[in-house]
C-alpha cells in the first residue's frame, strides 16, 4: 500500500536570524568573518561518523589554513578523541558538549558548512540536517538512511556516497568539503535552496497540518 511520509518538523523562525546571530557569535568565539567554519552537530559516537571526521581533520587543516572546525553535541564514547584533537589544534578545533538548546541557532549561524558523516544503516535523516537547512546552511553528508530524502545533492548540499562497506569515503568527503570551502557563491546558492526546501517540507506548521489531516481521516465516521 502507499506509504505517506510526514517528517519531523523544525521551527523556521528559530533559525531565521542568521545574519544578526552570526556576527555576534563569531565575535564571541573570536572567528574572523573570512574564516570558513565547519560544524558537526550530533552525538559523539561512531554511528554519527565522528571518528571518521576526526580522521579527516589533519588533512582538512593542512589543505586550507583558513578552516576552523566546531564539534558540538551530546557526550558519547568519542569525547576523549575529540578533546585530544582540540588539544592538538587549539586554534582550529573547538569542542562543545551538551550545549544549551538556545545556543543552537547561533552555532548554525556562525558556521559556513554543516557536516553529517553518518554511517550506513543510520535509519533517520537527522534533525541536524533540517535545522541546518532552515538556517540556510549547505550540508555535506553521507547517503546514509533518510539523508538523501532531505538533501538534494548539488542543489541544497552535497551527498557523498558511502563505500560498499558502509563506511564513509573519506577522500571524497574531504574533497567535497574543501571544494565547497573555496566557493562562497556556491555555499550561498546551496544555502538559499536549502532554506526553500526546509520551508516546503520541514516546517513545524507543515508537519502539524499533515498530522492533523491524517488524524481527521482516521476518525470513525458518525
Amino acid at each position: 500500500r502507499e506509504i505517506e511520509v510526514v517528517y519531523v518538523g523544525v521551527s523556521l523562525e528559530r533559525f531565521s536570524h542568521k545574519n544578526e546571530l552570526r556576527k555576534k557569535y563569531r565575535e564571541e568565539l573570536g572567528i574572523p568573518e573570512d574564516t570558513i567554519t565547519l560544524l558537526f552537530m550530533g552525538r559523539f559516537n561512531s554511528e554519527m561518523g565522528l571518528d571518521e571526521l576526526i580522521e579527516m581533520i589533519p588533512d582538512l587543516l593542512n589543505s586550507d589554513e583558513n578552516i576552523k572546525i566546531i564539534l558540538a553535541g551530546a557526550k558519547g564514547p568519542l569525547v576523549d578523541e575529540a578533546k585530544a584533537c582540540e588539544i592538538l589544534y587549539p586554534d582550529k578545533v573547538k569542542v562543545m558538549n551538551d550545549i544549551p538548546f538556545d545556543l543552537q541557532p547561533s552555532l548554525y549561524a556562525a558556521s559556513d558548512i554543516v557536516l553529517v558523516p553518518s554511517r550506513d544503516q543510520h535509519a533517520c535523516m537527522g534533525v541536524t540536517i533540517k535545522e541546518a537547512m532552515a538556517a540556510s546552511k549547505p550540508v555535506v553528508a553521507s547517503d546514509s538512511g533518510g539523508i538523501p530524502e532531505a538533501v538534494i545533492s548539488g542543489k541544497t548540499g552535497i551527498i557523498v556516497p558511502l563505500r560498499d562497506s558502509g563506511e564513509n569515503d573519506i577522500e571524497n568527503f574531504k574533497y567535497s568539503i574543501l571544494s565547497l570551502s573555496k566557493d562562497k557563491n556556491k555555499r550561498t546558492a546551496l544555502g538559499e535552496e536549502a532554506r526553500k526546501r526546509a520551508e516546503e517540507l520541514f516546517s513545524e506548521e507543515t508537519t502539524i497540518s499533515l498530522y492533523r489531516k491524517i488524524f481527521i481521516r482516521c476518525l470513525p465516521e458518525k
